[in-house]
């Protein structure tokens, strides 16, 4: 049984190209210094003595710059290529780091970082472009997952080392950060230099006739809607499910963070094989609407129990369903796409993450506060069953092939 289960991962794990692992690499290295924003509050309420309000204010305008950061990514990538986009987003990106924290007042961090936002979110659709340029179609679902796990695990290790250098001064959390984002573009340019067969596609592309924007793919606009909309109930998992396991079921932070990083582990562990497995012989709309239903499931045993194994069964079925749908997602949006337009499709779909990671907690905790966490519960279920149900509509359209 160990032989057959080592020779799965290695299947599953084999055959890729080599640009994929390096561009995965890059990711882990990027993401692993993932430090200053998750302690941006601590940071900002500890060190700067901001109040509440104030910190929760700078973390909205991050997100704000987070949204407009994936629309221009995704803009620049079909302009300039995405070369260019991931190297300066990169490097200036980690420049804005070491800027960032000579900064003191109100107005000068929210300046700077939503600044610093614009500039490393548009790294997102143009590594999604990359991924998809360096990738053959038998193995575009497996490299995006490749990537996946990559920055899964780089925002393991990230917040991890963030903790312990915070504990002797919060200086080092920027400088970490700002060194491993500009290491990561340092090797990037090292190994993605653009051949000469590239920058003659990028002269093809100028020539071709325009493709089709994604602004008037009407199955792309219902697809990203729904999208939208269950992403930012997948994304109460990390905004509000903390809050509830600590003011409903009295659990300790370490509990918390356990039962929080069992979903990364889950994802690190079977992704890849799941993928594998399944290949391309599944549609993509079909296995993003079994995600969805993974999630009325998690969402519904939330609703059953309180209990330690109900809660780890539901954070199992939340991963079930970001593994089925954020993968074949990234697929369906490449495949809608032409080369002249792949940037500005990665780019809106970048941005439902941003857009989602930014109301989730703000429509969670008011419903949460006012109704109760059941009813929120309730109204995630709600939410997923329109994006269910959406999905399924499109899987049966004739349209979704075109």
């Amino acid at each position: 049984m160990f032989q057959a289960t080592l020779s799965l991962y290695k299947n599953a794990y084999g055959g890729l190209p080599r640009t994929s692992w390096l561009l995965s690499l890059i990711v882990l290295i990027n993401r692993s210094g993932t430090m200053v924003i998750p302690f941006m509050g601590v940071y900002l309420t500890q060190k700067l003595h901001f109040s509440l309000s104030e910190a929760g204010t700078i973390i909205t305008i991050f997100g704000i710059g987070s949204i407009i950061g994936t629309y221009l990514g995704g803009w620049l990538t079909d302009k300039i290529g995405q070369y260019h986009v991931q190297f300066w987003s990169l490097v200036l990106g980690g420049f804005g780091f070491f800027v960032l924290m000579f900064m003191q007042t109100f107005w000068q961090v929210g300046a700077c970082i939503f600044i610093i936002s614009i500039i490393v979110e548009s790294l997102r659709p143009a590594n999604s472009a990359s991924v998809a340029s360096y990738s053959e179609a038998k193995d575009l679902t497996r490299s995006f997952s490749l990537n996946r796990l990559a920055a899964n695990l780089g925002y393991a290790i990230g917040p991890t080392l963030g903790g312990l250098l915070a504990a002797y001064d919060f200086r080092y959390l920027f400088l970490a950060d700002g060194l491993t984002c500009i290491s990561a573009g340092l090797f990037f340019r090292f190994w993605f230099k653009p051949t000469k067969a590239e920058k003659a596609n990028k002269v093809h592309f100028a020539k071709e006739e325009k493709g089709k924007s994604p602004y008037k793919d009407y199955v792309f606009l219902v697809a990203i809607g729904l999208t939208a909309l269950c992403v930012t109930t997948f994304f109460q998992m990390f905004t509000v499910m903390p809050l509830y396991f600590k003011q409903e079921c009295l659990y300790s932070e370490q509990k918390i963070g356990m039962l929080i990083a069992l979903n990364g582990l889950l994802v690190a562990m079977f992704e890849m094989l799941i993928v594998y497995k399944l290949g391309e012989r599944v549609a993509q709309i079909r296995m993003i609407s079994y995600g969805v239903l993974m999630l009325i499931v998690a969402f519904t045993l939330l609703l059953v129990s309180k209990s330690l194994f109900v809660f780890i069964l539901a954070i199992t079925f939340f991963t079930l369903g970001e593994i089925c749908m954020f993968p074949y997602m990234n697929v369906f949006t490449i495949q809608r796409s032409s080369p002249s337009t792949r940037g500005k499709y990665v780019g809106m779909y970048a941005s439902v993450f941003s857009i989602a990671w930014t109301f989730a907690p703000l429509i969670g905790t008011n419903i949460a506060e006012n109704y109760q966490f059941s009813t929120l519960w309730c109204v995630m279920i709600g939410f997923n069953i329109v994006g269910f149900v959406g999905f399924k509509i499109l899987e049966k359209s004739r349209y979704t092939a075109n």
